[in-house]
């Protein structure tokens, strides 16, 4: 899903360009011609994000494989960016070259080498957001939850 989100992107962006230097006598095809791209650009980039958060979900259930201590991610659910947040911003300030990762996709995969990122995931939250490895618990459970992670092991 991803890939087919990277390839619309990059061939909507491609096919810009090559517009952009083409004349088009016709007004009414070239306003359609734009509309076709500007859906594609915001298709593509939707198939990215939703792809983004099934690798996200399916990454969650190898951490219970990695032996080292989690990098633990907390923040206020205000904080995290909404797709559409996300998916905008990164196609105006053309984040392209980084496949569109968002601030918290990019501290996951610096601090790779260290650990897992983890983080409490939103209640209510059909799929996970890019970046941190969420697990789900209640109002009265997250604590627990974090403070069984910052154990040392052993």
């Amino acid at each position: 899903m991803q890939r087919v989100g990277l390839a619309l992107l990059s061939l909507a962006i491609l096919s810009g360009y090559v517009l952009k230097f083409t004349p088009i006598e016709n007004e009414a095809l070239s306003w359609i011609i734009t509309l076709a791209l500007l859906a594609m650009l915001l298709f593509g980039a939707f198939l990215l994000y939703r792809g983004k958060q099934y690798a996200g979900r399916a990454l969650a259930t190898s951490v219970l494989d990695d032996d080292r201590p989690p990098v633990v991610y907390l923040r206020p659910f205000g904080q995290d960016e909404s797709m559409a947040g996300q998916v905008f911003m990164a196609m105006l300030m053309v984040k392209m070259y980084r496949g569109f990762a968002s601030n918290e996709e990019q501290l996951a995969q610096a601090v790779a080498p260290l650990g897992p990122l983890l983080a409490i995931g939103q209640p209510g939250e059909r799929l996970p957001k890019p970046g941190a490895i969420r697990v789900y618990a209640s109002d009265t459970e997250w604590r627990d939850v974090v403070t069984h992670w910052l154990r040392p092991p052993g």
